[in-house]
């Protein structure tokens, strides 16, 4: 009896660790997913401020049209604007007060190189001072539903709300593996192979 368990014990581990070198043993869902991510690239083309209170700041990568379009937005707010506001909004450091939020629009590069497509990903943006220290890192989800191996997509997406300083600048990365706070990632909870 001894013989037939050591028979069946030795085909088992065979058929393990044939599965295990040809990829047949399934993955936890995380390490499946993080799989998938691995398959795209993703690069920041550029970055403007598009509010009202646009003061040129776009980390000298803005397009034409984009600088147009702010342009615009600002002559028109300028425009229709009260004469008190039509002054240099100037801040005291000591009083307390910083400079003003604005939105940020992104222009975003998604390269897809693999077999299957997510629905989306999500996107660390790292906003940091001009000695590269990060002030704050932020998520944004972007559709990737349907790509095909050598699609490129180009993305924009607005962050409303940010304090810029001068000097500042942005960068994106895609987390590679499983991220620490699952929760911030939503290709994670959405998708089971």
């Amino acid at each position: 009896m001894t013989t037939n368990i050591r028979k069946n014990l030795a085909a088992i581990l065979a058929v393990t660790i044939y599965m295990t070198t040809t990829g047949c043993l399934s993955k936890s869902d995380e390490e499946y997913v993080a799989q998938l991510r691995a398959e795209y690239v993703v690069e920041l083309n550029n970055w403007t401020v598009v509010n009202s209170h646009n003061n040129g700041q776009d980390g000298g990568q803005a397009s034409a049209s984009m600088r147009e379009e702010s342009a615009t937005a600002t002559a028109t707010a300028s425009a229709t604007a009260a004469p008190a506001a039509e002054e240099e909004e100037i801040y005291d450091e000591d009083a307390g007060q910083g400079p003003e939020p604005r939105d940020v629009l992104f222009d975003l590069v998604v390269l897809f190189r693999g077999r299957k497509s997510l629905p989306g990903i999500t996107v660390d943006i790292s906003h940091k001072q001009s000695n590269e220290e990060e002030k704050e890192k932020y998520q944004v989800y972007v559709e990737t539903d349907g790509m095909v191996n050598g699609e490129t997509q180009q993305v924009e997406t607005v962050l409303e709300g940010l304090v810029l300083e001068d000097d500042d600048d942005f960068s994106v990365d895609l987390v590679e593996g499983v991220p620490a706070d699952l929760s911030k990632y939503r290709e994670f909870s959405e998708l089971t192979p």
